[in-house]
């Protein structure tokens, strides 16, 4: 059962109600009395008294507010089956997606493609799903657009050049976030000091409690301008997609400010050497 509090921030997030809008006071205020009559007059009277149904619902709830970048038709189908089976499908799909490049899908032809394998493996792992094909290639675009949502943190980012613009443009014409790729393909390759190149493979100084065999162990310079980030073997691997053709530099960039601030793997005073050297480039 929700608190009077939760009850009325769940409904004022249901309207969509904007309370700094000072033109919308009285309208807000009536909204919020009708919130709390129905709140004791009619939430509280539909609850069971059961605890066992009570501790139930809280749980539907809570699920739900963890679904608010899916679909409507989705979400209630991802609750419906949480309410019968106790499962969290959406997590339980997210973990079957093993393509590294799904953060840049942009098209209804690359979900139905994947759709048709994570659906064989679903139906083992999930007998119920069987006959739900089409709702999980729908699942799969919320999935994709949940893991994709660019907050106002992410468009404030100083980036050099026309980074920015190029990353934003991307994000509202092809619902791809350049960042949250770049960090998941960051966070991997922070993990893989096995693909590292020789060369660039150190000894972390600063972390003496590791052995070789740990990741944290290991130090990558990130100052060598060829090949950083094995970039040209990823480059080679991306689709073909008109916002990536001819962006590997800027590609670049993302995935530097990820390696230096999200990730933390490296020295952050490099940013300004690294945003001058990218302008020059840009000027050849």
């Amino acid at each position: 059962m929700l608190s009077v509090e939760e009850y009325i921030h769940k409904r004022k997030t249901e309207d969509g109600v904007n309370e700094k809008d000072k033109d919308k006071r009285m309208d807000n205020m009536q909204l919020c009395m009708n919130y709390l009559f129905e709140y004791f007059n009619q939430y509280m009277d539909s609850m069971p008294e059961d605890p066992k149904m009570v501790q139930h619902i809280q749980k539907i709830e809570k699920y739900r507010d963890r679904l608010s970048n899916y679909s409507p038709e989705i979400k209630e189908w991802l609750i419906d089956l949480y309410s019968e089976y106790g499962k969290y499908v959406n997590v339980t799909i997210r973990n079957m997606i093993e393509d590294d490049l799904f953060l840049l899908y942009d098209s209804d032809a690359e979900y139905r493609a994947l759709s048709y394998g994570i659906y064989a493996k679903a139906i083992k792992k999930l007998p119920f799903l069987s006959g739900q094909s089409e709702n999980l290639f729908n699942l799969l675009k919320d999935i994709h657009t949940d893991d994709s949502i660019m907050t106002p943190f992410h468009e404030e980012r100083i980036l050099p050049g026309d980074v920015n613009e190029w990353v934003n443009k991307t994000y509202y014409k092809h619902g791809v976030n350049l960042f949250a790729f770049c960090y998941e393909y960051m966070n991997w390759f922070w993990q893989s000091p096995e693909v590292w190149p020789k060369n660039r493979k150190s000894k972390d100084q600063r972390r003496t409690i590791y052995t070789p065999k740990d990741f944290m162990y290991w130090h990558y310079d990130c100052r060598y301008a060829d090949n950083r980030f094995n970039i040209n073997e990823l480059y080679r691997r991306l689709p073909r997609k008109p916002f990536l053709k001819g962006k590997k530099k800027k590609l670049e960039a993302v995935m530097m400010y990820s390696w230096l601030f999200e990730i933390g793997a490296g020295d952050n005073n490099y940013w300004g050497e690294y945003c001058e050297e990218y302008e020059r480039e840009q000027d050849r």
